[in-house]
């Protein structure tokens, strides 16, 4: 006779087959798809990636201190652009050295202000330096894929007041439409390098620090960065700007409580938003600048300072090449002031000085 309990066995062993089987395809699944896409993205070379930078307690990643990298982007065999970067000793990009400085220029924003694409001597930074009197200290903050959260980071929790001993001077966040989504943390932020990054939240009234998004939302963010690291995200969304009124508000309130900040630091310092060239002007743009202008935020409008083409951006990366940076440093020059341009510079770019 029979044994009753053998279909019931033979159904458990078929529904653990099943699922197992279900569970390879899917492994299999992802790979392919994961290795698809890496077959179709921009290739780099160089010691960037491996080497350029690290965890960092309140900002989420940052520029390893005191190093020399290069990277080398390459999309279907062309060589976008090669650059060296240099990283001075508290973790910022290397500019022009000012031992008498008296009144200091901060740079805070993304990759626009980091130089991603272009060597130390042509970032904005750079030729801004170059313009100014000796006696303003450039320090470069921006940062490849950081947002205006980085920036209150730093106030908040950075070391600034020995860093940036000057107590005189200006800082400038340069400001793109899509950084409102990196405020927000939308979801493509989270699907890549933005989950570990820090996020304030506001409660009430109040903006609320978290030191990453799994501290704010552990599982939301897990979600999102499965979809990320699967290569799911990649079919079914994309990185065009969308917000909501909410976004926007959180935006404003976190680059103003920078401003507050920055100003109890530095009483005689001046705050300013500089927004450059970007591809398309719209809702989002007409509605981030009345947001920043209701609350008393200077803003410098460079979305002008040059087209958008070939000459100015490096083709196939969207980021602003050598011509482009140097279009933006005259740009901002004219919140500073003249210069005597017949005086010859004979400043040099050091590194290990501090002075980023």
């Amino acid at each position: 006779m029979a044994n009753p309990a053998t279909p019931k066995k033979n159904r458990r062993f078929k529904l653990i087959a099943i699922c197992l089987g279900l569970m390879v395809g899917l492994v299999v699944a992802i790979g392919i798809l994961r290795y698809y896409q890496k077959q179709q993205s921009p290739q780099f070379f160089g010691n960037y990636l491996e080497d350029g930078f690290e965890p960092h307690p309140y900002l989420g990643y940052a520029p390893k201190s005191n190093t020399s990298l290069t990277s080398c982007k390459v999309a279907q065999g062309d060589t976008l652009y090669c650059a060296t970067y240099s990283i001075d000793s508290v973790g910022r990009r290397q500019t022009l050295h000012e031992p008498s400085a008296a009144t200091h220029i901060m740079l805070f924003g993304c990759s626009f202000t980091y130089g991603e694409g272009v060597n130390d001597y042509e970032t904005f930074a750079y030729h801004l330096a170059l313009m100014l009197p000796y006696q303003d200290q450039v320090y470069n903050y921006g940062y490849s894929g950081y947002g205006p959260q980085q920036m209150l980071a730093h106030l908040q929790f950075g070391d600034l007041k020995s860093q940036v001993p000057q107590q005189e001077g200006t800082l400038i966040y340069t400001l793109l439409p899509e950084h409102v989504n990196r405020a927000a943390a939308a979801p493509y932020y989270l699907q890549s390098w933005g989950a570990k990054s820090p996020h304030y939240a506001l409660e009430g009234d109040s903006l609320v620090y978290y030191a990453n998004h799994y501290a704010w939302r552990f599982w939301y963010t897990g979600w999102h960065r499965f979809l990320g690291w699967s290569g799911v995200a990649g079919l079914m969304s994309n990185r065009e700007p969308t917000y909501t009124e909410d976004d926007i508000h959180l935006t404003v309130a976190v680059i103003k409580q920078s401003q507050i900040q920055y100003l109890a630091n530095y009483p005689k310092g001046r705050f300013v938003i500089a927004i450059p060239p970007f591809r398309e002007k719209g809702p989002l743009y007409n509605d981030l600048v009345t947001a920043l202008r209701n609350e008393d935020i200077e803003i410098l409008d460079l979305t002008n300072a040059y087209p958008i083409e070939s000459t100015f951006i490096i083709e196939g990366d969207g980021h602003p090449n050598a011509n482009g940076h140097a279009k933006l440093a005259k740009g901002l020059f004219k919140l500073f002031g003249a210069v005597n341009p017949s005086e010859p510079d004979l400043r040099e770019l050091t590194m290990g000085n501090g002075c980023g």
